[in-house]
């Protein structure tokens, strides 16, 4: 399992581009040479044997759109080189929603600028774009997703599953499903929320904090149909911008 970055908040806050694996008992640093430049809130997800790193933020005026992926061993870019290319890869952004599945991942919105706008005012984004190991494709689909950053996105069968997020009114219920080709709807959450850990246990998502009107420690679970509440005895505290992941 690898972490890359984010933001620091000691006496100052600093972003940072530090590359770290968990192999199941402790923590240990990896090389940093030729890693992305320090970010916050980047995407990141699982591409056959690799890691997928997108986008991502380290001040007002600084959103990044380039690609890059983890072998195992190092960090190389894979998209924006040297120049933003329009059309062919997702504009500057952070907090998008992403996920792998068939050999493809799928990258949904953001926060920041329409692919070919780089000098209009950031705002949320509803683009859908798939990477097929070498390079960007945007999808063409007849209904989206309204426009949003910070949704929570897993791969669940053959579908993607991808639940709230935040647009300029607050926190969202709503759910989607995409199933390579176009997105449906499905029935809205019982709760609002955006930058949620969520993943897959069996055949079941599980949902896990998040933020709505401050940060939340909850659990939900869904089997198909319907969300229900899991209560336990223990659990993480309360927390937004975390992940859920399975270890292999």
């Amino acid at each position: 399992m690898i972490l890359f970055g984010g933001e620091q908040r000691l006496v100052l806050s600093r972003f940072v581009n530090d590359t770290w694996e968990w192999d199941g008992a402790a923590w240990s640093l990896r090389s940093s040479a030729g890693s992305p430049a320090p970010r916050y809130d980047a995407a990141m997800a699982s591409f056959d044997d690799r890691l997928i790193l997108f986008g991502g933020y380290d001040g007002p005026n600084s959103y990044y759109s380039d690609t890059w992926e983890w072998n195992g061993q190092s960090w190389s870019q894979k998209g924006r080189q040297p120049e933003y290319r329009e059309g062919v890869e997702p504009g500057n952004r952070y907090g998008s929603a992403m996920a792998g599945r068939g050999g493809r991942i799928l990258l949904f919105g953001g926060f920041g600028f329409p692919p070919g706008r780089p000098h209009d005012e950031p705002t949320f984004l509803s683009d859908t774009w798939e990477w097929d190991g070498n390079s960007w494709l945007k999808k063409s689909v007849p209904s989206s997703p309204p426009a949003r950053t910070g949704g929570m996105m897993t791969a669940l069968g053959q579908k993607i599953i991808l639940v709230g997020g935040r647009d300029s009114n607050g926190e969202l219920n709503d759910m989607w499903q995409w199933d390579g080709t176009a997105w449906s709807s499905l029935p809205a959450t019982p709760f609002a929320r955006s930058r949620g850990a969520m993943g897959v246990v069996g055949d079941k998502l599980v949902m896990f904090g998040g933020y709505q009107n401050g940060y939340r420690g909850d659990t939900w679970e869904w089997d198909g149909q319907s969300w229900s509440q899991r209560l336990t005895a223990t659990a993480p505290r309360a927390r937004s911008g975390s992940f859920l992941l399975p270890m292999p």
